[in-house]
């Protein structure tokens, strides 16, 4: 059997996306890391302090017709959690995308314990229909 992965290339990022990734080095604080083990599309924005690290991936474009989606966030070491680091973060990368016209923001794959934090971030649940991945728009 064949891997169906051999023939996989990430598409080519666009002009604009090449100047908004550049413009991610301009969020106060942010590290802006390549996600290397999948799309070219698709950065990590490291956000460290003395109480903890929180990670963003964010993704341009994706196949919801984002403009920007936000597919993981993490906050480290659990003792960190709670302190309002993943606000503080989320809200800058949220200003930013506004910044630079970036209208349509969602969250993927929202797990039932996070949702209380994306509803005080702006977030709320996408009624369309068909949304199995459990996707959550800003609307501020």
């Amino acid at each position: 059997m064949s891997n169906p992965f051999e023939d996989f290339r990430p598409r080519q990022l666009d002009e604009k996306e090449r100047v908004l990734f550049e413009s991610l080095k301009m969020i106060e604080g942010v590290e802006v890391l390549p996600d290397n083990m999948r799309e070219e599309g698709a950065r990590i924005l490291k956000f460290s302090n003395t109480q903890g690290i929180t990670t963003i991936r964010i993704v341009f474009n994706d196949e919801s017709g984002a403009d920007l989606a936000v597919t993981n966030m993490t906050t480290l070491p659990d003792s960190a959690k709670g302190q309002g680091l993943g606000s503080v973060a989320i809200q800058k990368v949220v200003s930013w995308a506004k910044d630079n016209h970036l209208e349509y923001i969602v969250a993927t794959q929202i797990q039932t314990q996070t949702r209380r934090f994306w509803e005080r971030n702006g977030f709320v649940y996408d009624e369309r229909e068909g949304n199995r991945s459990e996707d959550w728009v800003y609307k501020g």
